[in-house]
């Protein structure tokens, strides 16, 4: 058995015995006995110690302190290992984890509240103007309307207004001198470009100027006049049902519109020519030219001749008795065209009519139909008299026309 720093006492054990103050020599006392073979204990010492200072002052002995193995000493037989036994896995222990619980609502407190301020008195201003600044299509009739942002001095803002155009006209406000209206002596000219202005003279009724000028403009409704010719396509004449007439009744390629006793004639115009943004018909003549006529026309024979609103898009035979339009017109009930027999122009204001046509456009495609005849025709059951009128084939300036004048932006 090595020794690993463990020295062990072989024959005789050298004790001092301070209390007994006796050595024993050659064994080991046991059981109070001498003499015996003394048994063979393997003492285990500690670690040797560091060597003391001084041996020989020690007054201790060691015995058998060599690196040889002494023949009396049994090596102690190893144990043999005593096997592990494996374990059964333990079964880990879930711990249930608790929800956190959300944090308490705190309701912020009520800021108080703010004092307040102090009102400064600013400078009024022009909140807003009518007609607005860069319209155009303005009515002739039309106030302009002033709104400040607050009372103001009456007397101080009308001096403080101008026009282009001169300042003729009336002043009146509103309950709280908030709105100024201008109502001009007269009618704006038609295409009339207005420029407005508000001094920074205009006071409020603390005595407070405005702190800029204001100024804005607008463009008065535009006027114009424009002439139509027919539309040779949908002129000509019919023939009552009950006259014998050779040759086809309805003549829509001839370049002569008869119209008597026995016939009547038809205008068409299209309105095509008229802009889109159009705002008002102001007026609608029909100029036709008559070329020649027989005896007795425009007298009792024929009565006066008249000019009616229809719409017979293209013409056929049976348009002879088609039904008029009608308007709550009085100008326009009796829509005589001509009471004289003189070979000329014919001309007769039919605006009430042209304006319906104009805003039934879509389903009349854009047309303007008239009829031309005689208040006393008849239905071939009495004598032929006739005029004879230019139709939109009539070469040059002879044709029909229809003179519009309207109002647009």
């Amino acid at each position: 058995m090595e020794n690993k720093g463990l020295k062990i006492i072989g024959t005789a054990v050298v004790v001092a015995g301070l209390m007994t103050g006796a050595f024993f020599a050659g064994g080991v006392a046991t059981g109070g006995k001498s003499g015996a073979e003394p048994e063979i204990v393997p003492t285990l010492t500690a670690a040797q110690p560091a060597e003391a200072e001084n041996d020989e002052d020690s007054g201790i002995v060691l015995v058998g302190d060599n690196d040889e193995p002494s023949e009396d000493v049994v090596d102690e037989p190893e144990q043999p290992e005593t096997p592990q036994q494996p374990q059964a896995p333990v079964a880990p222990t879930t711990t249930p984890v608790e929800p956190t619980p959300a944090p308490p609502v705190v309701e912020p407190t009520p800021a108080p509240p703010a004092p307040e301020p102090t009102p400064v008195n600013e400078a009024p201003f022009v909140v807003s103007i009518g007609p607005a600044d860069g319209e155009d299509g303005i009515e002739v009739d039309a106030n302009i309307v002033v709104t400040f942002s607050e009372a103001m001095d009456k007397a101080a803002a009308q001096a403080a207004f101008n026009l282009s155009t001169g300042n003729c006209g009336a002043f009146s406000w509103n309950g709280d001198a908030t709105v100024m209206t201008f109502d001009p002596c007269a009618s704006w000219a038609y295409g009339t470009e207005v420029e407005v202005e508000v001094y920074d003279s205009a006071e409020d009724e603390d005595g407070l100027a405005m702190a800029d000028d204001f100024d804005s403009e607008f463009m008065v409704l535009r006027q114009t006049t424009t002439k139509i010719w027919s539309d040779d396509a949908y002129d000509g004449h019919v023939y009552a049902p009950g006259a014998f007439v050779l040759g086809d009744k309805s003549v829509v390629d001839g370049g002569i519109i008869r119209v008597g006793t026995w016939s009547r004639g038809f205008l068409s115009f299209d309105l095509d020519e008229l802009p889109e943004d159009l705002v008002d018909i102001q007026s609608a003549t029909v100029n036709i030219k008559q070329k020649s006529h027989q005896a007795g026309a425009y007298t009792n024979a024929t009565g006066w001749l008249m000019l009616d609103s229809v719409y017979y898009n293209t013409l056929t035979n049976g348009d002879w008795g088609l039904a008029a339009n009608s308007i709550p017109c009085w100008i326009c009930v009796v829509p005589y065209l001509s009471t004289d027999g003189t070979d000329t122009w014919k001309q007769i204001e039919m605006a009430g009519y042209v304006r319906v046509d104009w805003e039934n456009r879509d389903d009349q495609d854009y047309l303007s139909q008239f009829r031309l005849r005689f208040a006393n025709d008849c239905n071939g059951n009495c004598p032929s008299v006739s005029a004879d009128f230019y139709s939109g084939k009539g070469a040059g300036v002879v044709r029909p026309y229809l003179y519009v004048t309207y109002t647009h932006p």
